[in-house]
């Protein structure tokens, strides 16, 4: 067995809801992810952000087969909520996508 072959069996561990992942909504479409989210603060804090603006960006870990592949500047809904597509890779059938969207407090 191959390191990718062993990578591609580990996944279903990984993106797992009763692991790491997370029930979530992709443009309407219900899905399983991993979700990394900044923390605010310190974002706020290094754009210089003092005016009670700041971007949530968050991590998005999910299988290839769930979704299109995103293009980036996209904006796509993210739990009803709408984002923009910063940053999209693909590998070992997981994307990895960073979205953002600016909020206040």
């Amino acid at each position: 067995m191959s390191f990718k072959d062993i990578i591609n069996k580990d996944r279903g561990v990984f993106i797992n809801p009763g692991e790491f992942a997370e029930e979530h909504t992709w443009n309407d479409i219900p899905i399983v992810c991993i979700e990394e989210e900044m923390d605010f603060d310190k974002v706020s804090k290094s754009l210089g952000s003092e005016d009670g603006h700041y971007r949530d960006i968050k991590t998005i870990f999910i299988e290839t087969e769930l979704i299109e592949k995103p293009v980036i500047h996209e904006e796509v809904y993210y739990d009803d909520e709408k984002y923009s597509i910063l940053f999209v890779s693909e590998e070992d059938g997981i994307y990895e996508i960073k979205i953002e969207r600016n909020e206040s407090w």
